[in-house]
């Protein structure tokens, strides 16, 4: 009887890792980002490089690579079975701007490559090693451009901690069950669960009763990447940002726009105490508590170069915006936020949607609506939000062209049962029923 490998260097490889797609991982996602806080980014209309460390089945950057054809796009990835399966869509698609490297961290940092202008991380710096972790600093210390972006998502302190207990019961699980496949092990796992839960063990917790019975909904290779590894590692991200900063990048700000709007995103009696803290780590560590914050999605940058005020300015009027499939009425338009439902001003985003819902319009278009005018601080915090609750999306700076490719992955996303529709005018996707028909 063949032995089933369930982990190599303490990360589960006998199931593959959930398909997922993540907006704030595509480069015109990540230029707005800078560009909101006036900062400069590579040039989306010239050639540039993109390489995603552990990329899995490689979803996002199949989306990438369809979309911007002027990029070069490189994943990489210890396990070869989910490598093999994102090459089968590569060549479905045609995408030959695609490269799939299967190597892990510490022989990809000995390897020579042409340096980056984009390098991002989804789900794994919390889950692997403290040593895999450094050989990821090490790659992001050799291999970016100057002015190059690094997207880093990780599990944070405080909000991570409610859940390492039930981390280290899902473990001791599966050290049980020996013999068994980490498939099984998540099934009896959550039993378990749910025994506990309506034993009331929970109870305590405000909230954990219904997070984790939405928990056990969860398919088993979610929660078996995500619970059964050897590493499960949340930190502090002010510890975080000091090891970065140590590979030479600079925190910029969260990829994750509504954690920028500290007006919004920080609760109304802690922001007095927050605007008397200068220090930024300070600041951070400020906002995690107060958020109870359980995961980041941080932005860092090599040799970051300030706009000039006037120059930012220019940047952000040029900009376009498009709404996306479902975007929401203007009436009574609420927010579900980490903090709690936020009720959108009517008088100001009735206006706005109202002129969107007539097409891609620029940011020094939207200024001219009165209820902006004097309010371009106003006015960009708007789009952030609709923008983070994926709603609206920045448009391209130059003409998508609806190419074969694209129509290729779409049809191969079906065949898997991978729900995306590809946005190619604002180079990005969109998660939707499989059930519903979509045209681009």
């Amino acid at each position: 009887m063949k032995t089933v490998i369930k982990k190599q260097q303490g990360y589960v490889v006998d199931l593959p890792y959930s398909f997922s797609f993540y907006q704030e991982m595509q480069p015109l996602w990540l230029v707005s980002a800078a560009g909101f806080i006036g900062l400069q980014a590579p040039k989306l209309t010239e050639p540039f490089r993109y390489c995603e460390l552990g990329c899995g089945l490689a979803v996002n950057l199949l989306v990438a690579a369809a979309l911007y054809p002027q990029g070069h796009f490189v994943g990489v990835d210890f396990n070869a079975e989910q490598l093999e399966l994102a090459r089968r869509g590569a060549e479905a698609a045609g995408l030959s701007n695609i490269e799939l490297v299967h190597a892990d961290f510490a022989s990809l940092a000995a390897q020579q490559h042409q340096p980056f202008d984009f390098m991002v991380c989804h789900g794994t710096w919390s889950w692997i090693s403290p040593q895999n972790q450094q050989q990821i600093l090490r790659t992001v210390q050799q291999h970016l451009n100057s002015g190059a972006l690094f997207y880093l998502h990780y599990m944070c302190q405080p909000g991570s901690d409610r859940m390492r207990p039930v981390q280290q019961l899902i473990k001791r699980v599966d050290c049980s069950l020996p013999g068994q496949s980490s498939a099984q092990s998540i099934e009896q796992a959550k039993h378990l669960l749910r025994q506990l839960n309506q034993a009331g063990v929970f109870s305590h917790q405000p909230g954990m009763t219904e997070h984790l019975a939405a928990l056990c909904e969860r398919d088993a290779n979610y929660l078996a990447h995500e619970f059964l590894t050897d590493y499960w590692l949340p930190e502090h991200s002010a510890d975080l940002h000091q090891r970065v900063v140590q590979a030479g990048l600079s925190y910029l700000c969260s990829a994750n726009l509504f954690d920028n709007l500290d007006f919004l995103s920080v609760p109304a009696e802690v922001q007095p105490i927050l605007a008397t803290v200068k220090d930024p780590a300070l600041r951070e560590t400020l906002k995690d508590l107060a958020r109870n914050q359980q995961q980041r999605q941080d932005l860092f940058q090599v040799q970051p170069k300030p706009l000039s005020p006037a120059l930012q300015l220019s940047t952000v009027q040029a900009m376009q915006f498009q709404l996306l499939p479902h975007a929401p009425e203007a009436e009574a338009l609420r927010f579900q936020t980490p903090i709690g439902e936020i009720l959108a001003p009517e008088a100001l985003f009735s206006t706005l949607l109202t002129r969107l819902q007539q097409g891609k319009t620029s940011f020094k278009d939207l200024q001219q609506l009165p209820v902006f005018q004097q309010q371009t601080a106003v006015l960009l915090q708007a789009l952030q939000m609709l923008i983070w609750a994926k709603y609206l999306h920045p448009v391209l700076p130059f003409q998508p062209s609806d190419s074969q490719q694209q129509q290729q992955l779409a049809t191969w996303f079906r065949q898997q049962g991978i729900a995306l529709q590809l946005i190619p005018q604002c180079g990005t996707a969109v998660h939707f029923p499989l059930t519903t028909e979509f045209t681009s």
